[in-house]
């Protein structure tokens, strides 16, 4: 499998555009431009996943000290259940050695009517070696579970991650820490 730079390579940019507003609901969207906006800063890179010349999925990625925050991880709706998002995980890991990689999924709550889609993406980050860190952030109204592999990463390591990345302002408007 290989990861390429979406503003690197020809054609890139609108196979992660389709597969980033098909796969994400508007409401844990952040505006393309933003994401695109940021690559200057050299802390985040926007890619996209290929095995062989097959296109898999996207990926969005935050880099802060010994962190790498993967964002955003979305694989193609018809090569869901292949294994391709264990091998991105993978790789991921193998690309960023001695980091800890963090990322939040949507709450897992039985009040959900996709409760059971949201347990499996929980388990799945289970058996991927991630760990639950007690910790949920509100993100423009939706509910995230802090998760984390090599190293735990709490409240404070995730906001110094984001501010760092979005700047104060804008994190103090869009983030807060839910008890």
């Amino acid at each position: 499998m290989t990861f390429k730079d979406v503003f690197s390579h020809e054609g890139e940019i609108q196979k992660f555009k389709d597969l980033y507003f098909n796969a994400f609901p508007q409401e844990e969207r952040v505006p393309f431009d933003f994401l695109q906006n940021k690559i200057k800063y050299g802390n985040s890179k926007l890619l996209t996943v290929y095995d062989q010349n097959i296109f898999v999925g996207l990926l969005v990625l935050v880099f802060h000290k010994d962190m790498v925050f993967l964002w955003y991880l979305a694989i193609d709706d018809k090569l869901r259940g292949k294994g391709y998002g264990t091998k991105v995980l993978q790789i991921v890991e193998q690309k960023h050695p001695g980091c800890r990689l963090v990322l939040n999924i949507d709450e897992v709550d039985q009040k959900f009517d996709d409760f059971v889609q949201r347990q499996k993406r929980h388990e799945f980050y289970l058996k991927n070696g991630y760990a639950d860190c007690f910790v949920k952030t509100r993100e423009k109204g939706v509910v995230y579970e802090l998760m984390s592999k090599n190293g735990k990463v709490n409240y404070n390591d995730y906001k110094q991650m984001m501010i760092a990345y979005l700047g104060e302002e804008l994190y103090n408007k869009v983030y807060e820490l839910v008890e």
